[in-house]
């Protein structure tokens, strides 16, 4: 089971995940909330996007933060791997880039 598939069965829809890398954990990124959890980033994830593929029409925002002893290559791998992952599924925010004159 996934603790966050658990979370969205029980009505969840903010999910504020902060991400950090083990001191012993390779390459592989997980979330810590004080302590560090037993399933990597991307399997929690990939159990996410399996749930939203059975429920289409819920929305869940997701909070990512921390980013603890991550690297730049790590974090372009997360953010390559979320847009891969939910491709469509994405929300993205305009931004509104006109300057006051």
């Amino acid at each position: 089971q996934s603790v966050l598939r658990d979370q969205c069965e029980l009505g969840i829809r903010f999910l504020d995940l902060r991400i950090a890398r083990k001191p012993a954990g390779g390459s592989r990124l997980f979330f810590a909330h004080g302590i560090y959890t037993l399933m990597t980033v991307k399997e929690a994830l990939e159990e996410l996007a399996l749930w939203l593929d059975a429920h289409p029409k819920e929305i869940i925002i997701i909070s990512c933060s921390h980013f603890e002893s991550l690297t730049d290559e790590d974090h372009i791998q997360l953010v390559e791997f979320i847009m891969s992952l939910f491709s469509k599924k994405l929300c993205f925010s305009k931004v509104n880039n006109q300057s006051s004159s």
